[in-house]
């Protein structure tokens, strides 16, 4: 069970991580506006979602 809970503090540093690196270079950008960021947004978090989640079905599965 160690395993699951350290596995869930690694993926919650990803998608908080990957979300705070991606604010950080559309701040610089100033030719994206509002509904472009939000599809952004939107795409890298469905990404991040899709990698957590198939870490988290390999790692049922190894235990």
């Amino acid at each position: 069970m160690l395993i699951g809970i350290e596995i869930i503090g690694l993926l919650m540093a990803v998608v908080y991580g990957g979300n705070y690196f991606l604010y950080r270079s559309l701040q610089k950008k100033t030719q994206i506006e509002g509904l472009e960021k939000l599809a952004i947004f939107f795409g890298i978090n469905m990404l991040i979602l899709l990698f957590s989640g198939s870490v988290i079905v390999f790692t049922l599965l190894v235990q």
